[in-house]
């Protein structure tokens, strides 16, 4: 969306989490994709970027490899029996093989612990192309890029010359839950709250900057969160997590008015990890308090910008579907006749259809991607159900089940599968970025916040 925006000649600035990685020479930060300032972090905000982090080596993350990858490394343990019995090998292959399994894990263990998130000097703060901090001081990060936007809005009021494109993304509510300072233990519910009020607090100062410096007259925002809230018990790894550092995917009312409870959380395709609140303000366009029921998703926003700037896109199938016409009639019917939800790359794991939903995986079994997907789906009837508490009888609904089929092939056939993951980003050894090689440390500068009014 950058990209766009920097072709027709708008000021970019990204404030917060990127989440695609660094890539050979940092080809996938934001300075190579349309931004021409960023501060932040290039990939998700995770424990080991905690104040309370006990370090690398722990038994916990000596086990790590062993939840995440059960079914290999058991694999590769029964076959040595099994190619003894056979009689491809003698006693001492077994004892060979097994010493070379137990190396394999230690240096498997050893890369973890040095080139993934399990080391703290993953978490990393970049200004543009520069690494400012490694590891980053994680309790301050939300006031970091709220200064940093009061400063660029006080920037863009004296500035008129260019129009702007400010994003922000902020490292909450992800875990590990961090707040500064000045806003623990005010919440009144754990450190939780403490986090969400200081964000509202964030993005609160800066709505009132833009009105401060009188650019929120003609400005479109765009608020919404990109997953549900994060379970206390994450069942791959078996790890729990405090209870004050999750939150509640609440209610919403069904068609006949009464209020269901959402099922899931982060990770998962039930809609307590996949619906989340949405809020767009454009005084003049839209009346305030206006509220659209009909489906929409985040993809919508890329496509709702191509559409205000009037600008067609013809080299990619886009996913997603203007905003463009609640603007004139709340009351508009869903744009999407189909939307994917998608986790593994090789098949999605849900799928909205007019007022159904099928759920193509079994999400009981594991909590993340890899899952085992279902012989048959779910299907539930989101208008009566939300919560997903009474699956159809699938018998009776062979024809919805049939379109859902349908449009997943031809859905499938469209889909780019020359993708390199995140781990490939950042994961790569020598890709790993590094202030000081080999030290790999930038302390952070105490911070100065006394503008921000706390």
């Amino acid at each position: 969306m950058a990209e766009v925006f920097k072709e027709k000649g708008y000021d970019t600035r990204l404030l917060g989490k990127w989440h695609i990685g660094n890539g050979p020479g940092g080809k996938y930060l934001p300075m190579r994709h349309g931004f021409d300032y960023w501060v932040g972090t290039p990939l998700t905000h995770a424990y080991s970027c905690s104040n309370t982090y006990k370090g690398q080596w722990t038994l916990q993350n000596f086990l790590y490899p062993l939840f995440e990858h059960t079914s290999i490394l058991m694999t590769m343990a029964l076959l040595i029996p099994v190619l003894k019995l056979l009689g491809f090998i003698e006693l001492n292959g077994v004892v060979m093989l097994t010493k070379g399994l137990v190396v394999f894990y230690i240096l498997y263990f050893l890369y973890m612990i040095h080139f993934s998130l399990l080391n703290p000097k993953s978490c990393i703060l970049y200004r543009n192309d520069e690494i400012i901090q490694q590891p980053y001081y994680t309790d301050n990060l939300t006031l970091e890029y709220t200064r940093e936007a009061v400063d660029y809005l006080e920037e863009r009021g004296k500035e008129r010359s260019k129009p702007f494109f400010l994003m922000m993304s902020y490292n909450q509510m992800h875990t590990t839950i961090f707040a500064s300072q000045s806003f623990k233990d005010t919440g009144g519910l754990g450190l939780y709250s403490d986090a969400l009020r200081e964000m509202d607090w964030s993005i609160g100062k800066v709505m009132a900057e833009l009105k401060r410096n009188k650019l929120d007259s003609n400005l479109l925002v765009m608020l919404t969160s990109d997953n549900g809230p994060l379970s206390t018990y994450e069942p791959h790894t078996m790890a729990h997590v405090p209870v004050d550092q999750g939150g509640s995917a609440g209610e919403v009312k069904n068609s006949r008015g009464e209020r269901v409870r959402l099922k899931g959380f982060k990770s998962t395709n039930w809609e307590g990890g996949i619906r989340v609140p949405g809020l767009i303000r454009w005084p003049g366009k839209i009346p305030a308090g206006s509220e659209v029921d009909a489906v929409t998703s985040i993809m919508d926003f890329y496509p709702t910008v191509l559409d205000v700037m009037n600008r067609p896109v013809a080299d990619r199938i886009i996913d997603g579907q203007s905003l463009l016409p609640f603007v004139s009639d709340v009351k508009t019917p869903t744009q999407h006749l189909f939307l994917f939800h998608w986790c593994d790359p090789d098949h999605p794991a849900a799928v909205t259809y007019k007022n159904y939903k099928a759920i193509f995986v079994d999400e009981t079994i594991h909590v993340g991607c890899n899952r085992n997907f279902r012989s048959e789906p779910l299907l539930f009837d989101m208008s009566l159900d939300p919560g997903e508490s009474s699956p159809l009888p699938l018998d009776k609904h062979q024809e919805v089940l049939d379109e859902i089929r349908t449009a997943v092939h031809f859905h499938m056939q469209g889909l780019n599968q020359n993708y390199i993951t995140e781990m490939e980003k950042m994961f790569v050894p020598w890709w790993y970025p590094c202030h000081n090689f080999p030290f790999c440390s930038a302390k952070p500068n105490p911070g100065n916040y006394a503008k921000l009014g706390l």
